[in-house]
């Protein structure tokens, strides 16, 4: 009688266990809604102006990059725990002038945008994400001192 309860609470642990997984699943495959892919530059300057009041991060990335996608994981984590900041990827396009116009002379970069202006810039790669956050964090704490607190993309919170 002992072995079968041990067994059913190890399969109920188990099920609950799967679950949570399952939930978690359909989290990371959600849209997230305050992530805007852009191609154009007319685009961009339209999404800063439309945003002018709140806070926009930019990363401009390559297809073919493998720091790029090694990156990816971690915007998409921070776009998704912070819905109150809007964020733009941007891939590169050999014909587009985007890049040239906002002086993105590398892949993964992120800048930072604020009233239409920007306010930093940084590396992207997975190496200097978490500095990236905490610039970020510090930007929209310094500008708006009673919003909620910013999440990181890292399982410890900023």
């Amino acid at each position: 009688a002992v072995e079968s309860t041990l067994t059913s609470i190890s399969s109920v642990s188990k099920t609950n266990s799967s679950n949570s997984r399952k939930s978690k699943r359909v989290l990371k495959s959600s849209p997230i809604q305050n992530l805007i892919t852009i191609e154009s530059l007319e685009d961009f300057t339209d999404c800063i102006h439309r945003n002018r009041e709140k806070v926009v991060v930019a990363r401009f990335f390559a297809s073919w990059c493998k720091t790029c996608k090694q990156s990816e994981p971690y915007f998409f984590r921070f776009a998704r725990k912070n819905p109150n900041i809007v964020f733009i990827n941007i891939p590169f396009s050999p014909n587009n002038k985007l890049f040239e116009e906002v002086h993105v002379k590398a892949v993964p970069y992120g800048h930072v945008y604020h009233s239409e202006e920007l306010v930093k810039e940084m590396s992207l790669t997975p190496k200097h994400f978490s500095d990236f956050e905490k610039t970020v964090k510090n930007y929209y704490l310094s500008i708006s001192p009673s919003s909620p607190t910013l999440s990181s993309s890292t399982s410890t919170s900023l």
